[in-house]
């Protein structure tokens, strides 16, 4: 019973670790104009990610030249 649950924790933490990867991925991949908008990549160049945890994002937004 124990390791039936330890093993579920443990899957549990994989997909939250991957669904965590995958929205950075995105950010990144936004931010650098590679999917989306050109709107959307031009106003989110300036965001960084200080921290990154399954539900929180951190950033610093700096406006772009392009921007302002």
């Amino acid at each position: 019973m124990m390791a039936d649950t330890s093993n579920e924790e443990a899957q549990s933490i994989t997909m939250m670790h991957l669904q965590l990867q995958r929205s950075l991925k995105w950010l990144d991949d936004v931010t650098h104009g590679i999917i989306g908008y050109e709107l959307e990549s031009r106003s989110l160049a300036g965001l960084q990610v200080i921290e990154a945890r399954t539900g929180f994002l951190r950033c610093n937004f700096i406006v772009p030249l392009l921007a302002s």
